[in-house]
């Protein structure tokens, strides 16, 4: 492993220890590890909450949209919705 490697292991392992369940989250949830990876290779902690706010922006607007022209029919009792 390169040194560069090392250290980015490292940093990740110091911010994962951080959280509660870190490593867990870590584990499984790609927003989680995109943003511990972000933080172990220096970037600017104001930069990633200003993507975060965008990518919630984004997704809300994107569902705000399906809500109100959506064609997608929610069945109940299992059934499947048509395509």
């Amino acid at each position: 492993m390169s040194a560069e490697n090392e250290k980015i292991y490292q940093a990740v392992a110091r911010i994962v220890n951080l959280f509660p369940k870190g490593k867990e989250k870590y584990l499984k949830s790609s927003l989680f590890n995109r943003c511990v990876q972000m933080l172990a290779r220096g970037m600017d902690s104001y930069e990633i909450i200003d993507m975060l706010i965008d990518i919630t922006e984004t997704t809300n607007a994107s569902f705000e949209h399906h809500l109100k022209y959506g064609t997608f029919e929610i069945k109940e009792d299992n059934q499947k919705s048509k395509p």
